[in-house]
């Protein structure tokens, strides 16, 4: 019987021993299981990043929007700039034409003042000729004026 309840108690030591070293196994397997699970999660954050192409596509689409903005802006800024030009080229046609308008008028004044200075030299020298030099000024006078 002793050798029986030595044997018994070996069986259980053994037992003991066998699940000491059952529960070290099982516990190191979590471990290893909770590294594992770490390491999938990590790649799956690294290779299907969803947020990272969420970003690049919404990052996209506001430069497009942006393009098509400056688009519609630099349209406007050439419509105005013809706009410019248009009244530029009208307000130098007005200007040019009022030049020529007056420049018109001096001709105009110049012949006259011409014309009646030759009507007085024609009838200074249809007048009779006195010895003074003042017929002279005149005629000294058109030829500063021509």
């Amino acid at each position: 019987m002793i050798m029986m309840l030595f044997s018994i108690a070996i069986v259980v030591f053994c037992i003991n021993a066998h699940a000491d070293d059952t529960s070290q196994q099982i516990a190191a397997l979590q471990q290893k299981a909770e590294l594992i699970k770490n390491q999938i999660n990590q790649a799956q954050s690294q290779c299907g990043s969803e947020s990272q192409l969420k970003s690049m596509t919404a990052s996209i689409e506001s430069l497009v929007q942006q393009r098509a903005q400056l688009g519609a802006h630099i349209s406007q800024l050439e419509a105005q700039i013809e706009e410019l030009k248009k009244s530029s080229r009208a307000s130098c046609a007005r200007t040019v034409k009022q030049h020529e308008d007056e420049l018109n008028v001096v001709k105009q004044q110049i012949a006259g003042l011409i014309a009646k200075e030759k009507a007085d030299a024609v009838q200074k020298a249809s007048a009779p000729k006195a010895p003074t030099a003042a017929p002279a000024l005149p005629a000294a006078g058109t030829e500063k004026s021509k």
